[in-house]
């Protein structure tokens, strides 16, 4: 269990400072947490939240904690709120992915073919105030109900060679995150005062037209990605996402639910317009594809069972 502390209160406060005084660089980070290791019984009394490991993570941990391997054991945190430290998805975040499906719209099209720059496609040039996304407002996320636990655990992002998924991860990454299946709630509205900007006519005018921008785009290569590395993926992860997707498959066409990709570890694959996409490889070539996935697992060395993020 990794935990997190609100306050420290340590009783061994001068060897902190002791530490801190004499130490250097990797070597004085190393010490510390050696020290807070060492008084972890202590310390738990103070924890304000715990979060689930992978035992592939404990492993790595303890072999790096008492080992020679003076690693810094970094693990990248999940965005959380400032108060009650809750994981949250930010609405910014949400946005940007609504944004890129209703771009995706605009710049796929015959009409705005020439015009692939966002400030062109909606007609605001440079002056940000003018983009007509003002409109949309979206909050970050709470959860559905007051008492809920937003769970999260602490796995690897690794990431491998898309023609080469059985092959040796390429590199690893501790990282926390949000466990599947977990249900958020936001407010989204789109305000209608849309004469206010120069931006296509065409623009939505509700959030059921969004909702059908955002399944054009996202639903296909999502579907791509099931068909792609469905044996390389958990079973269950797979055979539930396409049991999902059936049973919302009429909400999703009327326009009440939709599907978006968020977050880093998505490919530029799903941050990317399909008829103008470009991406850079190592070897100096435009690609409609990414050569490589980042990828959810429990353990650096495991070669399936992966999830995707």
């Amino acid at each position: 269990i990794i935990v997190s502390f609100n306050h420290c209160c340590f009783s061994n406060v001068h060897k902190i400072k002791t530490i801190v005084e004499n130490g250097h660089g990797k070597d004085m980070i190393f010490d510390l947490q050696q020290l807070i290791h060492s008084y972890k019984e202590e310390l738990k009394t103070h924890l304000y939240r715990r979060i689930e490991v992978s035992q592939g993570f404990y492993d790595f941990y303890e072999n790096r904690i008492k080992g020679d391997n003076k690693n810094l054991l970094e693990i990248k945190q999940t965005f959380t709120h400032p108060h009650n430290y809750h994981p949250i998805i930010a609405g910014s975040s949400i946005k940007g992915a609504i944004r890129t499906a209703i771009l995706n719209f605009y710049a796929n099209s015959a009409q705005y073919a020439h015009e692939i720059l966002p400030e062109n496609l909606l007609h605001y040039e440079h002056d940000v105030t003018k983009d007509i996304f003002q409109l949309l407002r979206i909050s970050d996320t709470t959860t559905p109900s007051i008492n809920q636990t937003i769970n999260t655990r602490i796995a690897f992002s690794v990431n491998k060679k898309r023609n080469d998924m059985k092959g040796v991860i390429r590199l690893s990454v501790p990282l926390e995150f949000i466990n599947e299946k977990t249900q958020f709630s936001c407010d989204m509205r789109l305000l209608q005062n849309h004469a206010e900007f120069p931006a296509p006519t065409d623009f939505p005018k509700d959030i059921a037209t969004i909702a059908k921008l955002c399944n054009e785009y996202y639903l296909p290569k999502l579907q791509e990605e099931l068909e792609e590395l469905e044996t390389h993926f958990k079973s269950s992860y797979v055979s539930d996402t396409r049991t999902l997707l059936q049973n919302k498959k009429t909400d999703m066409e009327a326009g009440i639910a939709f599907i978006l990709r968020i977050g880093r570890y998505s490919t530029a694959h799903d941050k990317t317009f399909d008829k103008w996409r470009a991406i850079k490889t190592k070897k100096e070539q435009a690609a409609t594809q990414s050569s490589t996935l980042w990828l959810l697992a429990d353990d650096p060395k495991q070669r399936k069972d992966f999830l995707p993020f």
